[in-house]
């Protein structure tokens, strides 16, 4: 037996939550903020202070580049199979105890769905966007990387590929195994509060469009 879930008009946080709700976003965005800015503000005295501001502007640039290129590719990806997960979820789903909790607990975050959502792709686009920053290193060698004249005796390529190519691909592949991996742990959770993973119900365990989408992305990460 399954039953549609109805979806009634639910009250709206009371007005001490929707301002805390917001102070709480913005707390955290500013200690992000703020330990980013003593970090470079350190940087820029030492790097003034021996004669190389050209040094740090160029990293600096770089380091922004990577964590904003990054951070915002990664929290794209997970929040987009995050609403594929959402919008396959099930209109009906069978009657059980568990059902009924992961009802109770829909209700309860539905008003500020949005604003949870925001806050945890913020918190993935920039623990990603800094350690991609941090990899400022093998982006530059990369990107000024020189033939070397010199090929290895195994693979015959040249030897600047080793010092200055494969890192950069180990890199990219490092960042693409994250994404899958996140974007799978995402995919779950959400499947599981939408009633399209339920472990715990009689009859089916998955919803065929969850199953897809799940499979889709191990397909990728056993391709990676």
């Amino acid at each position: 037996m399954a039953f549609r879930v109805p979806t009634p008009r639910l009250p709206r946080l009371p007005g001490r939550a929707r301002i805390v709700v917001p102070i709480l976003v913005g707390l955290v965005a500013f200690i992000i903020v703020a330990s980013v800015f003593v970090s470079i503000y350190t940087d820029l005295l030492w790097f003034r202070s021996v004669g190389f501001s050209a040094v740090f502007s160029r990293r600096l640039e770089t380091r922004l580049l990577l964590f904003f290129v990054f951070g915002v590719l990664m929290a794209l990806i997970v929040g987009v199979n995050v609403f594929l997960a959402h919008r396959l979820r099930p209109p009906f789903r069978p009657i059980s105890a568990e059902q009924e909790q992961l009802e109770s607990l829909r209700q309860a975050i539905h008003p500020f769905r949005h604003w949870l959502l925001g806050l945890v792709l913020l918190i993935i686009g920039a623990i990603t966007g800094s350690a991609a920053a941090g990899r400022w290193r093998t982006w530059m060698l990369w990107r000024n990387g020189v033939h070397f004249g010199i090929k290895d005796p195994q693979f015959h390529k040249d030897v600047s590929y080793f010092a200055f190519t494969y890192p950069f691909q180990r890199f990219i592949l490092g960042m693409l195994f994250a994404a899958v991996i996140v974007s799978l742990v995402a995919v779950l959770l959400t499947s599981y509060l939408y009633g399209a993973l339920r472990p715990q119900t009689p009859g089916p365990k998955v919803s065929p469009a969850a199953r897809a989408h799940i499979s889709e992305l191990l397909g990728v990460f056993v391709l990676l």
